[in-house]
């Protein structure tokens, strides 16, 4: 499995001296998503949902990843 997301959180954290940092959502390569859904009313919702999209390729190396 490639390192990219560890590369790159650390290059940020030294550059910035973060405490941490993170790309995708919480490093489990992934892409975090909010959404307002529809209410059985036809309203939208006052409150947003969330979830996530694993990636399937490392987005700056191209790897496929292989998820547990």
């Amino acid at each position: 499995m490639c390192e990219c997301i560890q590369k790159i959180n650390e290059r940020m954290e030294s550059k910035h001296y973060a405490v941490y940092s993170t790309v995708g959502s919480f490093n489990n390569q992934s892409s975090s998503i909010r959404f307002r859904p529809i209410t059985n009313s036809g309203e939208p919702s006052k409150h947003s949902r969330g979830d996530s999209v694993k990636w399937k390729y490392c987005p700056f190396c191209r790897e496929e990843i292989q998820h547990t």
